[in-house]
């Protein structure tokens, strides 16, 4: 890992389990990925990791197929661009986020990331 994907990995974690303290979810990290992880409504079911963060390159790789997987996101560790892929019903839909000032919507936890706080240094 180089030293920004190892920032923006410990950045990732350090935002994502303030904005989650609380809620039946638990943020994991590993070597450039962060997934977050959430126990089912009503304890009923197994619990799922509804959003991958991957931390590197965009190597245009289709989402990965996971049970649960809602979101899938691939940040780019020296800049503010997040390629973001949300699942709606059965098919995957993309967008770009540009900028320092951009916003990544991750409606199924209710949360937003701000690329300006992610990517400060």
């Amino acid at each position: 890992m180089t030293p920004d994907e190892t920032t923006l990995t410990h950045t990732l974690v350090e935002h994502l389990s303030a904005m989650l303290r609380g809620r039946p979810c638990r943020v994991v990290a590993g070597p450039a990925r962060v997934e977050i992880v959430c126990q089912p409504m009503f304890g009923v079911g197994e619990a799922a990791a509804l959003v991958v963060i991957t931390v590197g390159d965009d190597d245009g790789a289709p989402p990965p197929d996971q049970p649960g997987l809602r979101h899938w996101l691939i940040m780019a560790p020296e800049m503010p661009r997040v390629r973001h892929h949300h699942r709606f019903g059965t098919e995957w839909r993309q967008t770009r986020i540009d900028g320092i000032d951009g916003m990544v919507d991750i409606d199924s936890l209710d949360i937003a990331l701000p690329l300006a706080g992610l990517y400060r240094r």
